[in-house]
Parts: structure tokens; C-alpha cells; sequence
């Protein structure tokens, strides 16, 4: 069973650029190897649904926005809230 990820990527991308992190930081935040995140950000790896649960907890992204681009992209359009979740997160 293939899904089609055009566009994960991109936003995965956008998600660790927003919050000035690197692949490595990014990965450990949702507890994935270094090699694993940099392929689902490249789209060679299909994103489970797991890590983009972890993903969407982590930075106060919606589920939907992740995962098709469309809808709101934070959960509230607070970004000094998504900003706290993501410091919260990294600091465990």
C-alpha cells in the first residue's frame, strides 16, 4: 500500500526551518535516526503515522496541514505557543 507523499517533505522542512533546527535535532525531537529523518524529509521513506503524531504534538502542527497542506498549520494560531512546544520538547 503506497501513499502518496508530495509535499511531507516540504513541510517537514518548513516545520525545523521555522524553529532553527538542524536534521539531527529534528530527528532526536521525534525519536527517529538522523539517516530516517533526512529520508522522510527528502520523501524517500514514507512518514508513519507515529512520528507524525509526535511531529504534530511536538510543534502544535495540525494533523491535516502535515499531512495534505491544507488547513490551519497550527493547532492555535499562536505562534509563541508552537514556539514553547517545540523548546519544551527539545529540552527533554
Amino acid at each position: 500500500m503506497s501513499t502518496d507523499l508530495s509535499g511531507i517533505g516540504l513541510r517537514l522542512r518548513e516545520i525545523r526551518k521555522n524553529n532553527d533546527l538542524t536534521q539531527p535535532v529534528m530527528a532526536a525531537a521525534i525519536d527517529v535516526s538522523d539517516r530516517t529523518y533526512k529520508y522522510y524529509e527528502q520523501e524517500k521513506r514514507e512518514l508513519p503515522a507515529l512520528a507524525a503524531v509526535k511531529i504534530s504534538e511536538a510543534f502544535g502542527i495540525t494533523l491535516e496541514w502535515l499531512l495534505t497542506g491544507r488547513g490551519k498549520v497550527h493547532k492555535s494560531d499562536d505562534p509563541e505557543l508552537a514556539e514553547a512546544c517545540a523548546i519544551a520538547v527539545l529540552s527533554e
